[in-house]
């Protein structure tokens, strides 16, 4: 009995193996493409290069994106440098205008000058009532025009990262014509203060200042060979009344 049950279960063991190998067979008749490992090695393969070009995709969206933001920050600041660029040439254009304006306005009031005196020398007439002879002496008194003081200036000067000697040019340029000139302080640092402009430039206060605070830039330009932009001030510290006499100069130097 127990023979007969050893060999039964090494027939079924034997008949198990058998099945094995008929499973085996069966797989290797099979085309190649159809067996389950090469099925699942391709799908592995397929599912990596999937990946890879997903990812590839993003990372080119991604430099493509940062290229065209780089090309934008370029063209603004190209447009940015073109703009400021033609800004300080019309302001400098208007200041030589001023200045020009103002030579003009110089010369034409000494030709009327001129003009008086010689108008005075023909009319004037000696005591008897004929025309004064070649010798006679006409009183300067007579012949010069009474003209009227101009109203002095109230200047205020700030300045960051110059020296104190151009500080100082400046203030006395502008004290020696007559005008209340202020000192605010020299200030140093890497960036001007938020109040104070990036550049050198003359505030004003009042519209009808603007032609004045253009010929003071240009007399600034000449005095310090620094272009001077010429801007409407916000009025802090102005006092009320004296907007239309009131100019701040901010010298502006690098680090």
């Amino acid at each position: 009995m127990m023979i007969e049950t050893i060999e039964e279960l090494e027939k079924q063991k034997l008949a198990k193996e058998m099945q094995k190998i008929d499973a085996e067979l069966t797989i290797l008749k099979k085309p190649w493409y159809l067996k389950p490992t090469v099925l699942v090695s391709v799908f592995s393969l397929v599912f990596a290069v999937s990946q890879f070009m997903r990812s590839e995709i993003k990372t080119y969206q991604a430099d493509k994106k940062i290229k065209r933001a780089e090309h934008n920050e370029i063209k603004n600041k190209e447009e940015e440098n073109k703009l400021s660029t033609k800004k300080d040439n019309i302001e400098r254009a208007e200041q030589d205008i001023a200045l020009a304006e103002l030579k003009l306005m110089s010369d034409h009031e000494k030709s009327d000058v001129k003009s008086e005196q010689m108008k005075t020398s023909e009319e004037k007439l000696d005591s008897t009532g004929e025309a004064a002879e070649d010798g006679d002496v006409i009183s300067s008194s007579i012949i010069t025009p009474v003209v009227a003081a101009p109203i002095p200036k109230i200047i205020d000067v700030w300045a960051f990262n110059v020296s104190d000697s151009d500080v100082q040019k400046v203030r006395s340029y502008f004290k020696n014509e007559g005008n209340k000139v202020g000192y605010g302080g020299l200030l140093k640092g890497s960036r001007p203060p938020s109040w104070l402009s990036r550049k050198s430039a003359v505030m004003y206060y009042d519209k009808n200042s603007k032609k004045e605070a253009l010929k003071m830039a240009g007399e600034l330009y000449k005095l310090t060979n620094t272009s001077f932009e010429v801007k409407v001030g916000g009025g802090y510290g102005v006092n009320k009344g004296d907007e239309a006499r009131t100019f701040f100069i901010h010298l502006i130097g690098t680090e």
